[in-house]
């Protein structure tokens, strides 16, 4: 048979076996009714990638809105309260990205908040927290006392300023842990204005070097001295 008679009968074929227009329209809408109604079925793999994506995506924009508003939360807290820790950690947090210049700022102003919560602790009738926050600003206290990053003057200046408002809050509570921290926090202090007197006591003793020429006389003499031997080589270079 050549490839024209099979060509004739494939043709044929097609003819009789061609759907009718009605069979076509049925066809064709049964065909909207299912794209309508059918539910497409998402493997078990994608759905799991899907809720995935949808959660983490969740999770990063409500920490992206609740971070500065658990922040601000958390660095107006007291002791006692439940954002108190989170808001020593964001203290350390800050110090630790801080640039140097920053860092001394953050550090005094840390300091003082130290001094804000001692106050308030010794205000309340009956804390669980006194000898935590009194502890926490003896040691902060040391810490910026032998900070290298301020200078004997500024160490003596945040001494004075604390020393003032811990008197205060002496004089407004008669509690036994307030006069002892006090007390220990003075010490500190105490060792500040001995380090500054010797800082003192070396500089006067090196201005006073400054001015002691040769022999022990004073720089504007001893400045003479080698113009009179000047004169001496010189007569005796010409002896009369």
């Amino acid at each position: 048979m050549s490839q024209d008679q099979i060509r004739k009968i494939l043709l044929e074929i097609g003819y009789y076996t061609s759907p009718s227009l009605t069979w076509k329209k049925k066809t064709r809408e049964n065909i909207i009714f299912f794209a309508r109604t059918h539910i497409p079925v998402i493997s078990t793999h994608k759905a799991i990638n899907l809720k995935l994506v949808f959660a983490i995506s969740s999770f990063v924009l409500v920490l992206f809105i609740s971070i500065p508003v658990t922040q601000t939360l958390a660095s107006q807290s007291k002791p006692g309260d439940k954002l108190y820790p989170v808001g020593r950690f964001f203290e350390k947090a800050k110090l630790a990205i801080a640039s140097d210049s920053q860092k001394k700022e953050l550090i005094k102003k840390q300091l003082e908040k130290r001094v804000d919560e001692f106050e308030y602790i010794a205000q309340q009738e009956n804390s669980e927290y006194e000898q935590e926050i009194a502890q926490e600003l003896i040691t902060h206290t040391e810490k910026v006392i032998s900070n290298d990053r301020f200078t004997l003057d500024e160490k003596r200046e945040i001494a004075g300023d604390i020393k003032d408002r811990l008197e205060n809050i002496k004089e407004n509570s008669n509690k036994e842990f307030v006069t002892q921290s006090i007390d220990n926090i003075n010490s500190v202090f105490s060792q500040t204005e001995i380090k500054i007197e010797h800082k003192n006591a070396d500089n006067s003793k090196d201005k006073d070097d400054e001015n002691i020429g040769v022999g022990g006389m004073d720089e504007k003499d001893s400045q003479k001295v080698p113009e009179e031997l000047k004169k001496i080589e010189d007569n005796s270079k010409f002896p009369l």
